[in-house]
């Protein structure tokens, strides 16, 4: 997922403290034993498309969306970018340039436009959460005796990160950018204007928990480095709760962090002003991680929104709104009710590595409570002293939070007819067939095509970050509507559907080959802003405007485990849909805004499982037909 309105902004260190490298979707990638680290030196630098080609697929892929007449004039603007001599040879032999001096052309630039730079709540608009199976706690008990193993499966995850002992991820043959597993841990956004700041702590030794507001240090190793015991984390966690009992609840200074990023940066500002604070910061700066253990919430039903609503948002009533730092990488959260997931701060990696953690952490965690031990250090609570202008902030930044919140609808699905399974015994690639299930589902909500982006991954380069798959094509409109005719009979329904699957896998096997359309347009105007040359007409035609209107935005995070990541939409009249296909199932997670008034997340969700009922169906019985 992409953080929304992409903008220009200044050029300055984006990666502080301990710099990393800068970080570097597409899901079935298999695994070869050996080091983390050990096939970097095979990964290519990341190609500069070619102009021309990159232009006609452009044009290939806005038919959807123009008029006849409307496509003229865009063909018109095309041949003006690709003509020889022209701005846009120009533009494009300048990325080349860049390209040759860099490591990678597009990861710095992308970085900082479509991140660091990004000015709206990281809440919603940027940061997913991701919902893990849910457990049953009988008590507070239970609660923390899970969190307890959680933190000591991080740690774990942590230890194979630093000593590079994980595989190395492949697609196909090709060997995968392992670097932001280095990043997803330790790191840090810090608020400042106009460009936020990158930290990492790579050497760091404690985690801070949240708990009713009041967030403590936790040291999780030893004088040593050794990890401490589980039962040594849970005793800290267990003083944590009387402290905190004794003392009250905290000022919820965490919420600020889920405020406007130039609003949080002046409150930042203020908050540091204080030698108390500015430690308290930096120690939550400095952390591995940030473990939430969340209060009641205030409503549990229906768990499929309210459960999504307490990791995404803090709750549906905010209750737990306080108990965050938004600008931490990773933050666990573990709820009474036995709802428990992350909330990730998307700048330093994308979604894969961090399913990663998450599938390892699932898998190792445990629920059965074990008597706390004495541990060798007590938790250090971290003070803040909230002048009246904090103070102020906070309560807007819980008003303005709860607007987001209500006009926000979220919900995880599950769809347990079948799975991907199903879709590879018919010859079909499930991320193609998912989408196409997508789209048709919007069709049948909306009488329209969508434009639609979905996230491809371009960690087969060094550094490679995301390209974009336009999975709205002339071939998926054919599908949809040869799908909803009633007279169209079963073989025309499936053809069109495999054809459209097809277009669709093309499309993604060369947007993960680095020849997508969509970077090299960014990386045309940000050059030319950088070069002082005037954008051409081209990228403020109808056609750019409506084609990156994405009204889907869509990824596939596949996980092991039974586990879904989910965002907001994209656009305000637009749907998030994330999905995790297992073997007989398909997870969801959905949203959208509920002001916009052509939008409706009960409609699309109830399209979306007709859409996949109809397509196994009519697979069926073809499949049947054709052995007549």
């Amino acid at each position: 997922m992409v953080s929304r309105f992409l903008r220009n902004v200044s050029k300055q260190a984006i990666w502080a403290h301990q710099r990393l490298a800068p970080p570097a979707k597409f899901s079935s990638m298999a695994i070869h034993k050996g080091d983390m680290l050990s096939r970097q030196s095979e990964l290519p630098k990341l190609p500069v498309p070619p102009l021309k080609e990159s232009v006609d697929k452009y044009l290939e892929s806005v038919k959807p969306f123009l008029s006849q007449a409307e496509l003229v004039t865009t063909r018109k603007l095309a041949q003006e970018l690709v003509a020889p001599g022209g701005v846009g040879e120009t533009l494009h032999k300048l990325l080349q340039d860049r390209a040759t001096k860099t490591d990678n052309w597009l990861s710095d630039w992308w970085l900082e436009g479509a991140y660091l730079g990004y000015r709206n709540p990281v809440v919603v608009y940027s940061s997913p959460a991701m919902a893990m199976p849910r457990q049953e706690f009988k008590d507070f008990k239970h609660q923390f005796a899970y969190a307890a193993s959680l933190v000591q499966a991080v740690l774990d995850f942590k230890a194979h990160i630093d000593n590079e002992t994980m595989s190395t991820e492949v697609q196909g043959k090709a060997p995968l950018d392992m670097m932001q597993y280095k990043n997803i841990l330790g790191t840090h956004r810090e608020p400042h204007i106009p460009l936020d700041k990158l930290f990492h702590a790579r050497d760091s030794k404690h985690i801070v928990v949240a708990y009713q507001g009041n967030f403590y240090e936790v040291k999780v190793y030893d004088t040593e480095g050794r990890q401490l015991a589980t039962a040594q984390i849970l005793q800290q966690l267990h003083e944590i709760r009387v402290d905190s009992l004794e003392k009250g609840k905290g000022p919820q200074v965490g919420i600020l962090t889920t405020q406007h990023r130039d609003l949080w940066a002046q409150s930042f500002e203020n908050l540091s002003a204080h030698p108390k604070n500015r430690q308290s910061l930096q120690r939550i700066r400095d952390a591995i991680i940030l473990l939430c253990l969340d209060d009641p919430l205030t409503e549990v039903t229906p768990w499929s929104t309210v459960s999504a609503q307490q990791l995404l948002v803090g709750g549906k009533n905010g209750e737990n709104a306080g108990n965050r730092w938004c600008d931490k990488a990773i933050q666990f959260i573990v709820g009474l009710e036995g709802n428990v997931g992350l909330l990730y701060e998307h700048s330093p990696a994308e979604g894969p590595p961090v399913a990663g953690l998450l599938d390892f952490c699932a898998k190792q965690a445990s629920v059965w409570p074990i008597p706390p031990e004495q541990s060798p250090f007590r938790p250090e609570k971290l003070d803040f002293t909230i002048n009246v202008g904090i103070g102020q902030d906070i309560q807007v930044a819980r008003n303005d939070l709860k607007k987001l919140v209500d006009n926000l609808e979220l919900s995880l699905e599950t769809y347990g007819k079948y799975g991907k399974d199903f879709v590879k015994s018919c010859g079909l690639s499930p991320d193609s067939y998912i989408q196409m299930a997508i789209q048709l589902a919007f069709y049948r909500t909306h009488n329209c095509p969508g434009a639609c982006y979905e996230t491809a991954t371009l960690r087969r380069f060094l550094g490679g970050r995301t390209e974009t798959i336009r999975s709205c094509s002339e071939e998926s409109v054919r599908f949809c509507r040869t799908f909803l005719d009633n007279q169209a009979n079963v073989k025309d329904k499936v053809g069109s559907l495999r054809t459209a699957v097809e277009a669709h896998k093309r499309y993604t096997n060369s947007a993960v080959a680095g020849l997508g359309v969509d970077r090299l347009f960014f990386g045309m105007k940000r050059i030319a802003s950088e070069a002082g040359i005037q954008i051409p007409n081209f990228f403020f035609d109808k056609s750019m405007v409506v084609s990156t209107h994405f009204r889907l935005s869509t990824s596939q995070v596949a996980a092991k485990s039974r586990s879904v990541m989910f965002y907001g939409p994209l656009v305000p009249d637009g749907y998030g849909c994330c999905y995790n296909p297992g073997n007989d199932y398909i997870l969801f997670g959905l949203s959208d805004y509920k002001d916009c008034p052509t939008t409706n997340l009960d409609d699309f969700r109830s399209s979306l499982r007709d859409s996949l009922d109809q397509m196994r169906d009519y697979l069926v019985a073809d499949s049947i037909k054709s052995k007549l």
